[in-house]
């Protein structure tokens, strides 16, 4: 028996989550071109060295942004199927990537829509990647409960995200502590203190000025 999946349990954020995306879609674009520079010295060389594909398998990049790793990929021969939440990223995608064909598939869908991850399992991917993404989505259970079934055996599942302890302004917080010790010496402590840090708490933030 099948057993259903529940819908959203963030619908506003989820919703919260397209508006600002499609909204900004435009500039990001602009901004990020085909990566700015902490993209193409750290994450996507780190991303391609994790996910070691070969020229034809197969790649489903989840929150695609304006398609700029997709590309990326697909300069290797790696066939793509490259999916973002904001139908206008989805379009300035699909408008940058012309020469690459049918070699990359481009689709506006939700990551955290159990119904649209379901209808892609039938494609079963050699790999999964997610760059800097997933701390923007409302919920990643859906996405999470889905990979094993989206990828063929001995698929890999990459993402890359901005590490909570130095990238959480709520509940984060830096301290200096000086202490004169017995023989005159003075002493510095550097702490770091993190709280919300295993149930973080969804908020807003800018990214990039513009």
């Amino acid at each position: 028996m099948n057993q259903q999946k529940p819908p959203h349990e963030f619908p506003q954020f989820n919703d919260d989550v397209r508006d600002a995306w499609d909204t900004n879609a435009d500039f990001w674009n602009e901004r990020m071109g085909e990566g700015n520079s902490f993209h193409n010295s750290l994450v996507r060389p780190s991303m391609e060295k994790l996910l070691a594909l070969k020229s034809g398998e197969t790649l489903l990049d989840v929150a695609c942004g304006n398609g700029h790793f997709a590309r990326q990929m697909a300069e290797h021969e790696v066939r793509v199927t490259a999916i973002d939440i904001a139908p206008r990223q989805i379009e300035n995608a699909i408008a940058a990537s012309t020469e690459y064909g049918e070699q990359i598939e481009f689709l506006v869908a939700d990551a955290t829509d159990n119904e649209l991850l379901t209808q892609l399992e039938s494609k079963k991917f050699d790999a999964i990647s997610c760059g800097m993404a997933i701390m923007d989505m409302a919920e990643i259970e859906p996405l999470a409960e889905s990979v094993s079934r989206l990828l063929k055996p001995g698929g890999r599942f990459v993402f890359a995200v901005m590490h909570p302890a130095f990238n959480s302004p709520n509940g984060l917080s830096r301290s200096v502590e000086r202490v004169e010790m017995e023989d005159g010496r003075i002493v510095d402590t550097l702490a770091v203190k993190i709280s919300h840090y295993i149930n973080p708490t969804p908020y807003e933030g800018v990214a990039i000025v513009g």
